[in-house]
């Protein structure tokens, strides 16, 4: 989102087409939608349009997208089912440590064994959740069970799963089988630096690395908009840092994705090449020696 100060008169590249405010106000020029809204945004295509509503008044725009709301039942299903996890837990640390002659380390024993119990019963609810009911790839229609599913999955992740994803606390090995828990294939010798989301939707083959920060994306959440769309990343492949790599996307086999790179949904990256920039696009073919990652 572009920002513009109050009263300025720059007009936006490309025109008085390329901007939000555009659709609301077509015969106004840039000078004045920028001295009445104090934020305007660039629209790409006319899905954007479509999939965003703009309120107006006298001195601002607001960009409000149509985003699907998580119901009271499924906020109700996932508290039941956490608090599930949370009496297993306590439950299985006390059997286990109230009657061990820890001393003074009691209690940060019977805390931690709590929080380790805490996420292995999440996960195998998790992973029982998404059996019962499965996520299928593709588009979710409003109001489908296929909904109700992935909010309750969505408030997993949220409030369990993603903080262990974001923190960095957990070293690189064991992130490996907390994403195989979660769903994700990985092949022998495949480590994730970065953040998979959805790893139900992500397979990757041997010998891969993903860097430092980048970002592998299967959803798509695009107003109300709502999809899964499976990544395939080969094997001796690597991501760079801070890449990103979007939804549907397949990777060849000794390909390489530069860093900072955002690769766009859909993208066929083929084996051996390497892609950089934003969006990205073919640098070349990769060579025998060091990579651009």
């Amino acid at each position: 989102m572009a920002r513009r100060r109050r009263g300025g008169s720059e007009r936006p590249p490309g025109g008085e087409g390329r901007v939000g405010c555009a659709r609301v106000s077509a015969r106004a020029d840039w000078a004045t939608c920028a001295a009445n809204w104090q934020i305007c945004f660039p629209v790409t295509d006319a899905r954007d349009k479509e999939n965003s509503r703009l309120s107006l008044d006298s001195r601002r725009l607001e960009w409000r997208p149509a985003l699907r709301k998580v119901s009271a039942a499924q906020i109700l299903v996932f508290s039941a089912l956490l608090l599930l996890s949370v009496i297993a837990a306590a439950a299985t640390s006390w059997l286990l440590f109230s009657r061990s002659p820890l001393g003074d380390f009691r209690g940060v024993t019977l805390l931690t064994a709590f929080v380790l119990l805490l996420y292995l019963y999440s996960l195998a609810i998790y992973r029982l959740l998404v059996r019962a009911f499965p996520l299928r790839p593709g588009e979710i229609a409003p109001g489908s069970t296929q909904e109700f599913v992935y909010h309750v999955y969505l408030m997993f992740f949220m409030m369990l799963f993603y903080p262990v994803m974001r923190s960095g606390f957990v070293p690189v090995p064991l992130m490996r089988p907390f994403y195989q828990a979660l769903g994700a294939k990985m092949g022998a010798n495949t480590y994730s630096s970065g953040i998979i989301f959805d790893p139900l939707f992500v397979e990757l083959g041997a010998n891969t690395l993903v860097g430092q920060y980048a970002l592998i994306v299967p959803h798509v959440i695009e107003g109300e908009r709502l999809a899964h769309y499976p990544i395939r990343i080969g094997s001796a492949v690597t991501i760079g840092a801070g890449a990103t790599v979007l939804a549907g996307v397949t990777i060849g086999d000794n390909a390489i994705v530069a860093t900072g790179a955002v690769v766009m949904k859909d993208t066929q990256i083929p084996s051996g090449e390497v892609w950089g920039g934003v969006p990205a696009r073919s640098l070349g073919q990769r060579s025998g020696g060091a990579g651009v990652a």
